[in-house]
């Protein structure tokens, strides 16, 4: 791959195919298939390779600086991280199309299409949002610690990334979500005292 000294995040789809992520400066020689943003500017590439090393699309996500991936099972490609503040685009109908108060970075979730890599939706989202999981009804999953070790908010945002479908706060510090088939997550994480702890939290009963 010519994301060579690069690469951010990697993931299989279910079709087999490996999606890498990495710096766009240093890919120079990697042409994408689709932009989105500000491309003047070094930003992420997000590629889908399929088992012959073909690629099968290569996105371009201008003025993002890094990306964690996460793929559901449709096939669709769930990027995060941060982004400059200034270059960084969103869709029309995002949940947040502006940063978070005025700092140079922020955080941001795009979801893309994984025929093609285009985007169904990017958004900017909480500061210091930690993209964690894809439920089984497609809503994309974050926290946010605001005070690390006191408290965390777990937030489902819905799968046209245009609003939160639902929010639950718990105390100590998430480290780990797995979403469960009734719409509750197990999560593990860090108390205020520094020990582990274990949970089962239902969004909907706001537990």
């Amino acid at each position: 791959t010519p994301l060579n000294g690069g690469i951010f995040s990697s993931q299989l789809t279910p079709a087999g195919d490996l999606l890498l992520t990495g710096n766009s400066c240093a890919a120079p020689a990697l042409k994408p298939t689709t932009t989105f943003g500000d491309t003047s500017q070094c930003g992420l590439i997000v590629a889908r390779i399929n088992p012959a090393g073909s690629y099968v699309f290569a996105a371009q996500l201008g003025a993002a600086q890094s990306g964690f991936l996460i793929v559901d099972p449709n096939g669709d490609v769930f990027v995060s991280g941060q982004a400059a503040s200034s270059g960084f685009r969103t869709t029309p109908s995002a949940y947040r199309t502006a940063p978070p108060g005025s700092a140079p970075v922020a955080n941001y979730l795009c979801k893309l299409r994984g025929a093609d890599g285009t985007p169904v939706f990017c958004t900017f989202l909480e500061f210091g949002a930690n993209m964690m999981a894809v439920d089984a009804a497609d809503a994309a999953i974050f926290t946010v610690n605001p005070d690390f070790f006191v408290n965390s908010t777990l937030f489902r945002l819905d799968p046209t990334g245009s609003k939160l479908l639902s929010s639950v706060t718990t105390t100590g510090a998430l480290t780990y979500v797995v979403p469960n088939t009734d719409g509750t997550f197990y999560v593990s994480g860090a108390a205020p005292n520094g020990n582990t702890f274990y949970a089962r939290l239902d969004p909907a009963a706001g537990l």
